[in-house]
This record gives C-alpha cells, sequence and structure tokens, in this order.
C-alpha cells in the first residue's frame, strides 16, 4: 500500500447492506489503470437490539393487566403488555388453579422496553380451554409477576 502514488490516498468513502446474519467477505479493488491494489477482509454480523435513547427505556420490569380480562374464548384474543428494564429472556406462561402449565405463550430474549403477546384461549396443542380461572406468570431478568385470567364461553 506505502508503494502507491498520491493520488490513491484521496478520500472516499462507501456503503455496504448485509441482511443476513454470518460471515462476510469484503473486497475492495481500487486502479489507476497502471497499478492496482485490493484489500479482502470478513465481517461477522450478528443481530442486536436497537435501543432508545435512556429517558426512553422502562425503569422497572412490569406485566400489566391483560385486556379483556375476562376474555371470550375464541373471540377477542386477550392483549399480555409487559416490559423489561434490560435485555432478558422472558416467559410467559399460563397455568389452570391446579398449577398446570396448559400454554407456554412466550420464551424469549428482548431487549429492553414495551413488548405485547396474546392468547387466545388455547392450549399448547391448539384447543380451545374450558371456560374457569387461569394464572399468567411472566419471569424476566430475576423478575416474576403473576395475573389471574378469567376465561369465559
Amino acid at each position: 500500500v506505502d508503494n502507491f502514488s498520491v493520488s490513491f490516498a484521496q478520500d472516499f468513502a462507501w456503503v455496504a447492506f448485509f441482511y443476513a446474519e454470518g460471515r462476510h467477505t469484503v473486497r475492495v479493488e481500487v486502479s489507476d489503470g497502471t497499478h492496482a491494489i485490493s484489500a479482502e477482509w470478513q465481517i461477522d454480523l450478528l443481530t442486536t437490539a436497537v435501543h432508545a435513547p435512556a429517558g426512553h427505556l422502562p425503569a422497572q420490569f412490569q406485566l400489566a393487566q391483560v385486556f379483556p380480562n375476562p376474555l371470550r374464548a375464541a373471540a377477542t384474543p386477550g392483549r399480555i403488555m409487559f416490559q423489561t428494564a434490560r435485555l432478558s429472556v422472558v416467559d410467559l406462561v399460563i397455568y389452570d388453579v391446579m398449577g398446570r402449565r396448559v400454554r407456554h405463550l412466550l420464551r424469549a430474549e428482548k431487549p429492553a422496553g414495551a413488548h405485547q403477546a396474546s392468547w387466545e384461549g388455547r392450549d399448547d396443542n391448539g384447543r380451545l380451554l374450558p371456560a374457569g380461572v387461569y394464572l399468567l406468570h411472566m419471569t424476566a431478568g430475576g423478575f416474576q409477576a403473576t395475573q389471574k385470567l378469567v376465561l369465559v364461553k
């Protein structure tokens, strides 16, 4: 690189868009018609969260009241709103009043911020559950919360 004339040292800019995770190879070749130079390097691309300014992020974990509650089975799904104070693995699980897990709604890493999920009154096999009282349990980053849901026909 040091052997090329000053004309190669002019400013330039380029933009590359990578849409898939993984290892990508970038190769740049420059030529003045007589001399040529090339460079090649590897870029490992991973998905990451985009963070909002600190003032807009929740200060604590929270599980909001599900709406509507009572929930009419197979009608409008119940909307489950929750927030995370930092990047965390979030688990949302529905239990019956006997403590048996009937639906694992979510297990995913979520960035700090507000999120939502839904439940339409079905179990893990897609069957409509009978009317009754159910418990929604959230765990995330050491936080735990449980809410009572009423399912009606």
